[in-house]
């Protein structure tokens, strides 16, 4: 390894947003910053091409080619760590911090969690509660266990995110209706599972010295009776023993599946006083927007980010920090399929004290297309509050001040 700056690649770092923040914070720790992203996304994202320090045309789940570049830029220079905050770039990282002996996941385990139903399988045979599940190849796959499990019952790809492809199904005779709604290359390698009753939660943190340590837990609430649509809140409404119950809940899951290092997002169902596990995710929470990570540090007091780049430098991160409020809301606010009327309120929205982000993806005149995936919400916001219902009220009011409206085409 080279001497030096110490130097961080970001996989899948060129793009804005998270991209931005992440190699901000790289540099304020003194890190020379590498990212990395296909030619087309570093062109969209000019200001975190412009902070990097270098800017490498890498698909983010390339791993030989990461591996490769990474293998030859160490022998010159000191590349001190690799890091992600992309869900398809978790097993590049891994990979790479693998081959190089960096901190890191093992390569086994952020492989192991990017398939659903492998890592299901995982929980289900170190003890775990988990829903019935099956490993479908086409629509007679998934029938046949449709018929023999009491429904209602999910479809879904095995390794995708933001609710893409996913359908909960009620009837039997709506399964193919629903494998036809997955992405066409998943149509014969899909997952087909019992939907599992209960509330659903999310447990966010990171490892330290190997250990997972939960920052928050948070509640989600379905709105407009779908699974794309929610609001999601911490600190979640459980009594201290339920909550000190999933939290071991989680330790445990994260330790069963062998990761180590980095951030973690870990979905979970509580039904019936039990825990039941959902999927596990070695990278932090929401999307490239890092709206989420910003919600986790207003009530935790930790930014995931800053605290894995300090590790990256040998050092312990204080996860005592003190929260900026008590509680926070995510939302997603979503309106009709149709046009985008006049009169959103976009900077009154933002302007709010009570508002901690804010991203709409639309402007009057602009079509807001059918909800397919997380990718399609046309706005998201996150609000502040002195409780888990103030912030809930505040988020709400702050929807609708934006004034989201539709017409028909």
């Amino acid at each position: 390894m080279g001497a030096g700056q110490p130097a961080l690649l970001i996989v899948g770092g060129g793009i804005n947003g998270a991209g931005l923040d992440c190699v901000t914070f790289a540099k304020e720790y003194g890190f020379r910053v590498i990212v990395t992203e296909t030619a087309e996304r570093l062109a969209a994202a000019p200001q975190v091409v412009a902070r990097a320090d270098l800017a490498v045309e890498l698909d983010r789940t390339d791993i030989d080619g990461h591996v490769a570049w990474a293998k030859a830029y160490s022998a010159r220079e000191n590349l001190a760590g690799v890091y992600c905050f992309r869900e398809w770039a978790v097993p590049t990282t891994a990979a790479v911090a693998e081959a190089l002996g960096l901190p890191g996941s093992p390569f086994a385990a952020a492989s192991l969690v990017r398939d659903k139903f492998r890592c299901r399988e995982r929980l289900r045979e170190r003890g775990f509660a988990q829903p019935r599940a099956a490993l479908c190849a086409g629509v007679d796959d998934a029938t046949a266990f449709v018929s023999r499990v009491p429904g209602p019952w999910v479809v879904k790809p095995t390794n995708t995110h933001g609710s893409l492809g996913v359908t909960v199904v009620r009837r039997v005779d709506d399964v193919a209706a629903a494998v036809a709604v997955l992405p066409p290359a998943h149509r014969q390698h899909f997952i087909v599972e019992e939907f599992q009753p209960g509330t659903e939660y999310s447990a966010d943190g990171l490892f330290v010295d190997g250990r997972p340590h939960v920052l928050a837990l948070f509640v989600k609430t379905p709105l407009r009776d779908s699974i794309l649509v929610e609001q999601i809140t911490a600190p979640a409404p459980l009594p201290p023993d339920l909550a000190e119950q999933a939290t071991r809940v989680v330790r445990d899951g994260l330790g069963a599946a062998g990761l180590t290092f980095g951030a973690f997002h870990v979905e979970f169902w509580i039904h019936d006083g039990r825990v039941v596990l959902g999927e596990l995710h070695n990278r932090p929470a929401g999307s490239a927007r890092d709206m989420f990570v910003k919600l986790v540090e207003t009530v935790s007091g930790v930014n995931v980010h800053r605290a894995v780049f300090e590790q990256l430098l040998g050092r312990r991160p204080d996860l005592t920090g003190p929260a900026a409020a008590a509680a926070g809301t995510y939302m997603d606010v979503y309106a009709a399929p149709g046009v985008v009327q006049p009169g959103l309120s976009a900077e009154a929205v933002a302007d709010d004290p009570a508002c901690l982000s804010l991203y709409v993806s639309v402007r009057p005149g602009d079509h807001v297309r059918e909800l397919r995936q997380e990718g399609d919400m046309p706005a998201m916001l996150t609000a502040a509050g002195s409780s888990g219902p103030d912030s809930r009220r505040h988020a709400m009011r702050l929807a609708d001040l934006l004034a989201l409206s539709t017409a028909p085409d």
